[in-house]
């Protein structure tokens, strides 16, 4: 269970060592399991610690769903754009409780095994959710926002909460999406205990883990997942686009891959995500292909780019240091150090 956490806090050193300046606080990061049933993570700051909690409820999720992937059956299924309306008994949806007592003591016994292929499942899911509170941390959300609820004096107060909430949520997305593209896709550093995997294969499976990651997570943590809430955070389904366009505006800028390609390999495998969290949740699906959607969620997707620009210099003071290199709109080809000094949110 651990094992996400300590590869966070060995990123999290790596950015201290590159990316903060001297003199500068970087981050001083703690990170735990909260024993809670809920599926849910969160951020925190003071004065001079910063962590990181993660409910184990989301952890276990992503687990049991890791395993599911095992059964060449649920692949089959998944992987065929199917409804779960028309699947008259399914085996594979996920529980709506959870007996925490159970699980600790499986864990315990070491009764949890799963092939390879789900363990690394299960971890990127898990560290893509970690490192979207990691990116809250750096990038200074966590002080301009306060967890206990009162507002820096740097706090735009000209503009909307609701907007600015939504504007650092997708900024994190987009740093989470951008260090798992670096650890997993280009140094390749995190998986010496897994097969071994392509870049085409590394971006589908990172698309994967991405779409099911948050797909879960929206669907089992919310009483009704599709009806519009005007909040803070993003909707579970508008995180899966932001993330996936991401991805592909990453792969196009620091792989060899060409661009027909990436499209197809990252649509499908957001598909499967979309397909799967839908069979294991018992819910329903929609179509990412429609139009209106697509042109909805890239709007957004830009605006909320447009929009850290505006807020850059309300949070300069709180940032921990230099941005992780960053996506690039429009520029192709680019060696991933030529931008380690590239800014956005």
């Amino acid at each position: 269970m651990n094992r996400p956490i300590d590869a966070l806090l060995t990123f999290a050193e790596g950015l201290n060592a590159t990316f903060r300046p001297e003199g500068g606080r970087g981050v001083t990061l703690e990170v735990s399991y909260v024993i809670s049933s809920q599926m849910n993570a969160f951020s925190a700051s003071d004065a001079k610690c910063d962590a990181i909690a993660l409910t184990a409820g989301l952890f276990i999720r992503y687990w049991q769903a890791a395993q599911v992937f095992d059964a060449e059956e649920f692949r089959a299924i998944a992987w065929s754009n199917p409804k779960p309306s028309s699947i008259p008994v399914n085996p594979y949806r996920l529980s709506p409780t959870i007996n925490m007592a159970d699980i600790i003591r499986d864990w315990k016994d070491h009764k949890v095994a799963a092939s390879q292929p789900a363990r690394w499942l299960a971890f990127a899911m898990t560290y893509m959710i970690l490192h979207h509170e990691l990116a809250h941390i750096w990038l200074g959300h966590t002080l301009l926002i306060p967890f206990d609820g009162k507002l820096s004096e740097d706090y735009p107060s000209d503009i909307d909460r609701i907007v600015l909430g939504q504007t650092l949520e997708i900024a994190a997305d987009r740093q989470a999406m951008t260090a798992c593209f670096q650890s997993f896709v280009l140094s390749n550093e995190l998986t010496p205990d897994f097969p071994a995997m392509g870049t085409g294969d590394m971006i589908h499976n990172l698309a994967l883990s991405s779409a099911l990651a948050w797909e879960l997570m929206g669907r089992m943590s919310r009483p009704e997942p599709f009806k519009f809430q005007r909040g803070v955070h993003p909707a579970f389904y508008e995180r899966v686009y932001f993330c996936a366009e991401a991805l592909k505006m990453l792969s196009l800028t620091y792989t060899d891959l060409e661009e027909k390609i990436i499209e197809e390999i990252i649509d499908h495998a957001t598909k499967v995500g979309i397909y799967a969290a839908a069979i294991l949740t018992g819910g329903g699906i929609y179509n990412p292909d429609l139009p209106d959607l697509v042109k909805l969620m890239k709007e957004k997707f830009y605006a909320s780019a447009m929009m850290s620009n505006l807020i850059r210099p309300n949070l300069e003071r709180f940032k921990r240091g230099l941005n992780v290199p960053e996506i690039h709109f429009g520029r192709k080809r680019a060696h991933w150090t030529d931008h380690i000094t590239a800014s956005d949110g």
